[in-house]
């Protein structure tokens, strides 16, 4: 506790909104010119947890800073005078910093490091930015950043991980692809304002984000996923962009919580590993693109799948083995989803089901597959 402040709070659990007490950050941006020669980059608030400020190993050596005391400085540690902190009615004291970079470079870069836990909200203005982070702030409430130049609409990288407290993170609306681990590991997150159309996304960018909800979040057709992009977002549930997505990354599914999934723009699947989503998965769709892995499971390691459709005329490029981690398919899906679906083979290709599975099926069922040219075993 310094100037008496509570550190940590969450403001609402189910939506973040700017506290009325504190500086609109709008009118601080506006408020401020520069010297000649720099142009104003972010406001970012902190809390009053240091006497000093430090940026000096995390932002470029050409970072002018406008701080809420007064004080005009280049990049060095500055010493706060709290006669200027702000009280606010959550019981902590908080100060802003207006950030600059030299106005005769357009490429520029804001870190903010990891773990400096006085940082408290950041709103970027500068659309020409290629490195936007703010990796590990312990206490980040909240993240905003205005559009991008059409340079930089899939040329940013933005970087919010480990904000385990942040309740609000707006995005630039034109901003159409999502970096790696832009999220990554920032558990809490329940609200996002998603930009207008995604056309794509890198590795690890949802990773462990248990509490993301995705309503809202609009993709491509065409949607390419890396990989660990969705792992243990136990919150997912969207099937519009499960339906759009042509290839996904090594685990990029895994232990996510939607249990009904159509994979029918899907195409290789590379690697088993990439659909393997765990006990909560009930039904699988997949169409007609659908390339099995070269070795392993064709469809996952889903222990719970009980309902499987292939697309019409969908051909196995190698056996399929049902025994082991498909068992509670269910003898409805067998017959419907398999044995009606799937197109002539011109290769021998056998299906093993277990016992069970295998005392339901008629001779029917059976001839269809053999006129088919498939083994059943």
């Amino acid at each position: 506790m310094i100037n008496g402040s509570i550190i940590g709070t969450r403001r609402n659990a189910d939506k973040w909104v700017r506290p009325a007490d504190w500086w609109n950050p709008d009118e601080v941006y506006a408020a401020y010119v520069p010297p000649v020669g720099y142009r104003k980059q972010a406001v970012i608030y902190v809390y009053d947890m240091y006497s000093q400020q430090n940026f000096s190993s995390a932002l470029p050596l050409s970072t002018l800073f406008k701080y809420s005391d007064g004080i005009e400085a280049g990049r060095v540690n500055h010493v706060w005078d709290k006669a200027f902190d702000a009280p606010t009615n959550e019981g902590y004291y908080m100060r802003y910093i207006i950030v600059c970079g030299p106005d005769n470079t357009r490429d520029l870069s804001i870190n903010f490091g990891s773990g400096d836990a006085a940082l408290l909200y950041i709103k970027v203005y500068d659309s020409d930015l290629t490195v936007v982070s703010a990796w590990g702030q312990t206490r980040l409430q909240a993240f905003e950043m205005d559009d991008l130049t059409t340079a930089k609409t899939t040329g940013i990288n933005i970087q919010l991980g480990g904000n385990v407290e942040m309740g609000k993170a707006m995005l630039p609306l034109n901003m159409d692809y999502l970096t790696t681990s832009l999220f990554e590991g920032s558990s809490y997150t329940p609200e996002v304002r998603w930009p207008t159309l995604v056309k794509g996304m890198g590795n690890r960018v949802f990773y462990n984000c248990f509490s993301m909800l995705f309503d809202g979040l609009i993709v491509d057709d065409n949607f390419a996923v890396g990989s660990q992009a969705f792992f243990n977002c136990f919150q997912f549930n969207n099937n519009e962009i499960c339906k759009k997505i042509v290839s996904l990354g090594s685990q990029s599914m895994t232990a996510v919580g939607q249990q009904d999934y159509d994979f029918s723009s899907l195409g290789d699947a590379v690697i088993e590993n990439n659909i393997t989503i765990g006990t909560s998965v009930r039904r699988m769709k997949f169409g007609i693109n659908y390339k099995m892995p070269a070795v392993g499971l064709p469809f996952g390691n889903n222990q719970g799948l009980t309902e499987i459709e292939l697309a019409p005329e969908w051909v196995p490029t190698r056996d399929i083995d049902f025994r082991t981690y498909y068992t509670k398919l269910s003898y409805s899906s067998i017959k419907s989803g398999i044995f009606d679906m799937v197109g002539t083979t011109n290769i021998p290709i056998t299906w093993y089901f277990n016992a069970t599975q295998r005392n339901q099926f008629t001779e029917a069922d059976i001839q269809i597959m053999t006129d088919k040219g498939y083994i059943i075993a």
